[in-house]
């Protein structure tokens, strides 16, 4: 890693505040962070929250199903997702983007990652899965229109969108953009942040723009990108097996606990799960890990 990715890092490591997602990775250890609370107060909107904290809107409201209105729950307490169970493995290089969970991952070595809340795309124009890599990194990109967006937009409004949109305010790349090997799918800004955690991009993956700033300034070209809907994660701390479940991106896949668990078994760990605690998980579906079982 050069000086100033080392410096830069430091920087974002030593940061305290809500808005802060970098974190050591422990030795047998699959679960990052810890889960936050916070008492609803007037002025409070999902969005301002979902900011605040660094997670996505749909992530938040997920994890407080209880909670329908803020203004009609003032004095209550949120929960805030911002516990996580690392992808597996074999993936914990470079970045990762789970659009089930709709969060990036980029490991910058074995021992430290950083995590973020992405929007994705939409219904019927659904974000791809694939491995790749970065192609490259640009500050105030311009935003070439594709024709079957500008198609879009014009039979659904009337309006016809320019060929392409220079860096500003205006323009839906935000100020940074990371391109991968995939094509026409990028990782970028934004310029409405209300939207992130949300399933509304035409296939990119967009990101809140102090977010995409430091990721940015972190990744390298030809890092490793994996994109993948993983809804269903396992892992172990301190002993214990936490499970996490969340909506799946594409509908039809099937429960795969019990598979994740079978796998973890032969690769040499004992694993004992309590099955009621597995089905209250998956009838919550709340998307934050929780414990389930014992690992010896």
């Amino acid at each position: 890693m050069n000086g100033l990715k080392w410096l830069f890092l430091s920087l974002i490591l030593f940061t305290t505040g809500a808005e802060a997602a970098t974190y050591r990775i422990y030795y047998n250890s699959d679960v990052v962070g810890k889960v936050q609370y916070h008492r609803i107060s007037g002025g409070d909107s999902w969005e301002s929250l979902a900011y605040y904290y660094d997670v996505g809107y749909l992530e938040l409201r997920r994890a407080n199903p209880q909670i329908k209105s803020l203004s009609k729950n003032r004095g209550k307490v949120l929960l805030i997702p911002t516990q996580h169970i690392l992808p597996k493995k074999s993936l914990r290089n470079g970045i990762v983007v789970n659009l089930s969970e709709k969060r990036i991952y980029y490991f910058v070595n074995e021992r430290t990652v950083v995590t973020y809340p992405i929007a994705v795309g939409r219904s019927g124009w659904k974000s791809p899965t694939f491995s790749g890599y970065v192609v490259r990194k640009k500050v105030g990109p311009y935003w070439n229109v594709p024709k079957s967006i500008a198609a879009y937009h014009y039979n659904k409004y009337g309006e016809k969108l320019p060929a392409s949109v220079p860096p500003g305010p205006n323009n839906p790349l935000g100020p940074f953009a990371i391109y991968t090997s995939k094509a026409r799918i990028l990782i970028h800004g934004t310029n409405n942040e209300a939207l992130i955690g949300k399933e509304v991009s035409s296939g990119c993956i967009r990101m809140f723009n102090r977010d995409v700033a430091e990721l940015h300034s972190l990744v390298s070209v030809k890092d490793r990108v994996h994109f993948i809907t993983d809804d269903e994660k396992v892992g172990i701390k301190n002993g214990y097996v936490y499970y996490e479940k969340t909506r799946p991106y594409r509908g039809g896949d099937p429960i795969h606990v019990y598979a994740i668990i079978r796998e973890m078994n032969a690769q040499g760990y004992q694993i004992e799960i309590d099955r009621k605690l597995v089905k209250e998980a998956l009838r919550n579906n709340t998307g934050t890990p929780v414990a389930i079982g014992v690992a010896r």
